[in-house]
């Protein structure tokens, strides 16, 4: 079998499995997660872990020390094998394809639950084969007084600190939030209150949302309940709003309002534009016409994934963009530098182009793009260690007791020299011009100091060269040796 259609049948969550999130907001929650101590606190890491196994390579034989432990009549036992298991699965959670960058244009799902010393939440979305992926994760700690709060209380608390944590996803979305918490909890909401100043700013913020809120019992929350119960959460640790209704019988049912976010949409010139320039590409010539003549089925091995719609080849669904470079520019100029993409790496501005477009070298030509932006090379700052001091060449006392000497070369042969040697004073700037070869080494350079520049001005003290210090220092040895 070729090697790229081997490729092409991977699933899509096997392509990028190293890009890492590390330092990321939307996984502190996970990073966080302390060593379980109790096979309790096992069971619960495991049942957050099973839920996504689909997504981590070997993760049976990863997890293999850990669900030792949880076998009944096993002597607990926490050592090095289990910690590196422990940290492998951790840092898998955070690696994509678990995590995935956010559609806006997609509906949200919020997972939310809140346990007597913590509150989690996990974002998701669905993908494209219709399977909830994680977008973020999130963990809190309650505080001496939260942890005072009735239950409904802190259910509701999980939800506020969800939404306000992901408010730049969920505010003004096209899609309802759905909200999915053991809202049995919520139902003291849902009547009639004296409230409390904290659930009247409370009531008042969950305005800005469109959201609905779903069910679930607290025993099937098998993401957002570990990230709420997690050990070291545990540690340490008159009124004239009267007749208010927090959450509303609206809330519980779905509403729709306008899109809140400007989605990147070429104009129909770019399409146009396409549609030319597929009548001059090489690629595209053979599927066109098989699938205007015969239809996708009728293709031959290896143009099954091509289709023609509108007078646009599709590719696997997506916008197959012949080889015209001024229009693949465009398109990932769009994704790049549009105010709402906001200059992001090259990893997620592939997937913002990937979503709707294709071509050979996609993934090179956006990396090509983005290290090339000239707004990201000014404003963006990169890991790297900070340059060192200017140290500047000291002041010469006289003329000629420092020189520096370079080489021209490169120039057209001429009595048998192709370079120019170059010696320069620092103090008078007076240089001086020898006809050379441009193999010329180190012993040639002392023999014209010793012959030019020594007889008139004498030996300097000091010889700069941008050739590196050690070629400086065997010319001046090899001076003083010819001065002997």
């Amino acid at each position: 079998m070729p090697v790229r259609r081997a490729v092409d049948r991977l699933p899509r969550y096997d392509y990028f499995t190293e890009l890492r999130l590390h330092g990321s907001k939307k996984v502190e929650g996970v990073l966080d997660w302390p060593a379980p101590k109790t096979v309790k606190e096992v069971q619960a890491f495991l049942g957050f872990a099973n839920f996504y196994r689909r997504f981590i390579q070997s993760f049976a034989d990863v997890s293999k020390p850990l669900n030792v432990l949880t076998r009944k009549g096993f002597k607990w036992q926490w050592g090095q094998e289990q910690q590196h298991a422990f940290e492998t699965l951790k840092r898998a959670f955070t690696s994509a394809p678990i995590l995935k960058l956010p559609d806006l244009d997609q509906s949200f799902r919020l997972e939310t639950d809140a346990s007597d010393f913590a509150t989690g939440a996990v974002l998701e979305q669905r993908d494209e084969e219709g399977a909830w992926y994680p977008v973020a994760f999130y963990s809190k700690g309650l505080n001496e007084h939260e942890r005072n709060y009735e239950i409904y209380d802190k259910e509701l608390l999980a939800i506020i600190r969800a939404l306000e944590e992901y408010r730049h996803y969920l505010k003004g979305g096209p899609h309802p939030i759905e909200i999915w918490s053991d809202h049995k909890n919520l139902e003291y909401f849902r009547k009639a209150q004296d409230l409390t100043r904290r659930q009247a700013r409370w009531s008042l913020y969950l305005t800005r949302f469109n959201f609905t809120i779903h069910h679930r019992p607290g025993k099937t929350m098998q993401r957002a309940d570990p990230l709420s119960r997690r050990a070291d959460h545990e540690e340490g640790v008159a009124s004239d709003n009267r007749d208010k209704v927090v959450l509303k019988a609206e809330y519980f049912q779905a509403r729709a309002i306008q899109p809140g976010h400007a989605s990147i949409v070429p104009d129909q010139s770019l399409l146009d534009r396409i549609r030319e320039a597929l009548t001059r590409d090489e690629i595209a010539t053979e599927p066109i016409q098989k699938a205007m003549a015969h239809g996708p089925r009728e293709l031959a091995a290896g143009l099954q994934d091509w289709n023609v719609d509108n007078g646009l080849l599709l590719h696997r669904g997506k916008v197959y963009v012949p080889k015209d470079d001024a229009i693949r520019k465009e398109i990932v100029q769009l994704h790049h530098d549009h105010p709402t993409a906001g200059h992001p790496g090259r990893w997620k501005t592939y997937e913002l182009v990937s979503r709707n477009y294709w071509w050979p070298g996609l993934s090179v030509y956006v990396r090509n793009y983005v290290d090339g932006c000239d707004a990201c090379q000014r404003n963006k700052t990169f890991p790297r260690q900070p340059y060192g001091p200017l140290q500047p060449n000291e002041i010469p006392d006289q003329p000629w007791d420092i020189t520096t000497v370079d080489l021209i070369t490169g120039l057209p042969e001429s009595s048998e020299h192709d370079a120019i040697m170059v010696v320069a004073d620092r103090m008078t700037k007076r240089a001086r011009f020898f006809p050379v070869h441009g193999t010329i080494d180190a012993q040639e350079v002392a023999e014209i100091y010793y012959r030019e520049i020594w007889s008139q001005h004498g030996l300097p003290k000091k010889i700069i060269s941008d050739h590196g210090t050690q070629f400086a220092s065997r010319v001046f040895k090899s001076c003083v040796k010819f001065s002997k």
